[in-house]
């Protein structure tokens, strides 16, 4: 589809129509409860921001920005289109995942390969029957699992040797590992030791 990575804008919502907050909201219905909405974006924020290509975050994504339900805010007035500022104070635990997960984005270039060729040597990426996605990452200098866990299941996965734990989906991990039992929506990523 793309000549190189570096064409490819990865993002789950931007400045048209709803934001996640809102499509997660509409997705699961007047049932949904805040706490799996904000789980759900933060994974997929995680998936954006490991994923191969350019990371696009849209202004308030970090901290759960809502138009309130608008689906095409354009004619909109500010009530719908502002950034609620308050929001930033009550989801900061949330901005510092996002922090984090930018840092890791930065320190390891497995997550900016520049050619096609190298995603295709270095990655491998593998969906469990629970829809788990388990991404591989390694070249010469790093071996690195991502976990993208998207359900409450319990599960159990062999790592195949010992891995550190340096992200458990909320902050810096420093945990060694040679299997890993997961039950939670989030973000698990792991360095071979």
């Amino acid at each position: 589809l793309f000549r190189y990575p570096s064409q490819s804008i990865n993002y789950v919502e931007c400045h048209d129509n709803n934001t996640f907050f809102d499509k997660t909201t509409l997705a699961l219905g007047k049932e949904a409860k805040e706490d799996e909405i904000k789980k759900r974006q933060r994974l997929a924020t995680a998936m954006i921001i490991l994923s191969q290509g350019v990371p696009f975050l849209h202004a308030g994504q970090e901290f759960y920005r809502t138009k309130q339900g608008v689906e095409n805010s354009y004619k909109s007035s500010d009530k719908i289109n502002q950034l609620d500022w308050n929001l930033v104070d009550q989801n900061q635990r949330d901005i510092e995942v996002i922090k984090e997960l930018i840092r890791i984005r930065k320190k390891y270039d497995l997550f900016r390969l520049t050619a096609p060729s190298k995603i295709r040597d270095y990655i491998e990426i593998h969906c469990l029957e629970t829809g788990t996605l388990v991404y591989k990452l390694k070249d010469l200098e790093n071996d690195i699992i991502v976990i993208f866990k998207n359900n409450e299941s319990q599960e159990t996965i062999d790592l195949e040797g010992r891995y550190n734990l340096i992200f458990d989906g909320r902050k810096k991990s420093r945990r060694l590992l040679t299997k890993i039992n997961i039950d939670e929506i989030t973000t698990y990523i792991l360095k071979r030791k």
